[in-house]
């Protein structure tokens, strides 16, 4: 490939184009569907094995019981997870080796992930914060909320070459399941209010997940350009300097 026709495929608005791409609706449809499937074997679990739906969905150590089966969603989004921040780590080691993409957003992505998986594994903002630190969780969620904020202002223009309609995806669930956690509490229809909680929660972590895994393709896969050396004409370095 020429110089020119280099310069040309790595371009600031070519990069965008391609990076931006969400993944084919075949991809959506068999991450989707694998959570509903997911969800359907809990609610079905609960009504053929006769236990408390709270078994499949809660952490086992929030719910107390000792089957094999326990704590079945809650466990699926703590690997959903560790999986995005483990792509992130490696997604932001591989931008630094190759001086390509921007390192400093997939470590900070990376290091979020961590946080709220321990938080959702040892229930940090429902439990721990609050027992033992005598804080709301109300001001756990915040914290978060103003990471996450940081971490989208910081990398604003680097966001735009990425499929960032995904994360909105993520935090559109999350809002929804956080406002069913403050608003209900308790009552009756506990179970069911629980159900849909975690579905969308485990819903917006999947979107998490697909969203930092889908956008760190370029930089894995090679697709994605080193940037030019410091004695590189200056010509070809304003491409890749508008992309990390």
């Amino acid at each position: 490939m020429s110089r020119a026709a280099s310069a040309a495929h790595d371009d600031p608005q070519s990069l965008a184009a391609r990076g931006s791409r969400l993944p084919s609706p075949a991809v959506l449809a068999v991450c989707f569907a694998g959570v509903g499937a997911l969800l359907a074997a809990a609610a079905i679990g609960a009504e053929i094995l006769e236990k408390p739906l709270t078994v499949f969905l809660e952490e086992p150590a929030q719910d107390g019981s000792d089957v094999w089966y326990a704590g079945l969603v809650s466990t699926a989004g703590a690997l959903l997870w560790w999986s995005a921040a483990t792509v992130s780590y490696v997604t932001a080691w591989v931008a630094r080796e190759r001086r390509a993409g921007v390192a400093g957003f997939w470590l900070g992505a990376g290091v979020l992930s961590t946080v709220l998986a321990l938080d959702d594994l040892f229930l940090l903002h429902e439990y721990v914060v609050p027992t033992h630190f005598h804080a709301s969780e109300r001001f756990v969620v915040l914290g978060y909320t103003i990471a996450a904020s940081g971490l989208v202002l910081t990398y604003r223009r680097y966001l735009r070459t990425l499929p960032w309609s995904l994360a909105l995806v993520a935090l559109a669930f999350f809002g929804v399941s956080l406002a069913i956690d403050d608003v209900y509490k308790g009552g009756p229809t506990f179970e069911r209010y629980l159900f849909v909680e975690e579905a969308t929660k485990l819903l917006g972590i999947t979107a998490w997940t697909l969203f930092f895994v889908w956008a760190s393709r370029p930089l894995l896969l090679g697709l994605q350009r080193p940037a030019p050396r410091p004695d590189a004409a200056q010509s070809d370095m304003a491409p890749d300097r508008a992309d990390g």
